[in-house]
């Protein structure tokens, strides 16, 4: 297998709309920490594959599909073969109208070709090289964040490429957390915990490109397990889970893998919209919860919570002014031998998470959200009937997570069987 790495600087000017918050309206004052993307290109016998991972929010299906095909006419991969995943980065610059900041047309019209044009770069770095991953857990970081003792999935996978010279050419790390250590006082642009997490890993292996790719964190972030929402602290967390990475990494052991790849298209099935007067009465109902948990002197965490699930009651009334969902999505199924990994165009919970592992055909997979669009939450049957921010506000409709899961396990296992 060769492969082929780049890493560009996709820090935007300021001033700046910054995303990932609805009661943010100011815009960026400063950089506290630079963003970037990274390209990999995997190559083996007449198979071409594309990565690009970048430190910002989410790009719309529309945006991700303009810069696989822009990618493709650079490099002559097949755009269905090519992976956009964002990080996820609250504090990164509003690329499209979803919660509401207006995006700067400037800069994301140079940041699609930025993107497209790092691939192209990568391709252009072949090397030959050999492939193997580690799997740990990490504590510390993350936690459910509609309920601290609920359902949560610690899981980092470490997949890593070692030239012919026994150098790391590249490293790329999965794991499932919202980067949501800042709120929406936070002015400043940043990558957050997990370029913080890679910003360790550069310095640990000078020369390596890594890479971040966030798994299931529909319903997983730092909450209830971050001790303030400082930059200072993003980048505590991000150096608890770079030194786990790099324990993984020096214990890598390498070797020739296969290397397959397929892309499945799904239907997406959209949410009924509520009437005017049942979106009122569930503002209210938040709106009534959250001054009762003022009262009571409750924790941040909880208030949080409240928050946010006043949050997508007022997303729920206003979904009807919303852009329309596309009528449907595709998922990427990739195989690094005997590792899969599948892209999922949202921010998909934990449970479905798992239960694409547990199905999988494979003994591990790397579950990359955020990639080739955002749809949305992709709560799972149990949590629209919960209810909740993440319900509230996805567009999606109850079992459309489970059908998507569904999915993602078939094509890994046509992977597998065409083995």
């Amino acid at each position: 297998m060769y492969l082929g790495c780049n890493e560009i600087d996709i820090t935007p000017n300021i001033p700046i709309q910054l995303a990932g918050y609805m009661l943010r309206k100011k815009p960026a004052t400063g950089v506290a920490s630079r963003l970037f993307a990274r390209s990999f290109v995997f190559r083996q016998n007449d198979l071409t594959l594309g990565l690009i991972t970048a430190d910002l929010l989410m790009l719309s299906q529309k945006q991700s599909q303009w810069v696989r095909r822009e990618a493709g006419k650079l490099t002559g991969i097949d755009p269905d073969n090519i992976i956009v995943a964002c990080t996820h980065t609250h504090a990164g610059p509003t690329t499209d109208t979803v919660l509401g900041n207006p995006p700067d047309p400037v800069y994301v019209q140079w940041v699609l070709k930025a993107l497209a044009g790092s691939l192209y770069q990568a391709a252009n770095d072949l090397e030959k090289v050999e492939a193997g991953y580690l799997v740990s857990e990490v504590e510390g970081i993350s936690a459910n964040r509609r309920d601290p003792d609920g359902e949560v999935d610690r899981r980092l996978i470490v997949l890593g490429f070692q030239t012919e010279a026994e150098d790391l050419k590249g490293l790329l790390f999965n794991f499932a957390c919202h980067p949501t250590v800042m709120g929406p006082d936070n002015l400043l642009v940043s990558p957050e915990y997990p370029g913080h997490a890679v910003e360790f890993l550069k310095n640990a292996f000078p020369g390596t490109t890594v890479g971040f790719l966030n798994g299931a964190a529909g319903d997983v972030s730092t909450r209830f397990v971050r001790r303030e929402q400082t930059h200072k602290e993003s980048r505590r967390l991000g150096r608890i889970l770079g030194a786990s990475v790099a324990g993984l990494a020096e214990k890598l052991t390498f070797g020739p893998v296969e290397l397959d790849a397929k892309e499945v298209s799904f239907p997406i099935l959209a949410k009924e919209l509520v009437d005017d007067s049942e979106a009122e009465q569930e503002i209210a109902k938040w709106e009534e919860r959250l001054a009762e948990l003022k009262s009571k002197g409750a924790s941040a965490g909880e208030l949080r919570v409240a928050q946010t699930g006043l949050e997508g009651a007022l997303v729920q009334r206003e979904a009807k002014n919303r852009a329309k969902l596309p009528k449907e999505s595709a998922l990427c199924a990739w195989r690094f031998g005997d590792l899969g990994l599948v892209s999922i165009p949202g921010e998909l919970f934990t449970s479905l998470g798992k239960l694409i592992r547990a199905n999988a055909p494979f003994p591990n997979v790397i579950i990359s959200c955020y990639s080739n669009g955002v749809l949305g939450y992709i709560p799972s049957q149990e949590a629209y009937e919960q209810g909740g921010y993440e319900a509230l506000s996805s567009p999606l409709a109850p079992g459309f997570g489970e059908k998507l899961a569904a999915a993602a396990v078939d094509a890994l296992k046509e992977l597998a069987e065409a083995r």
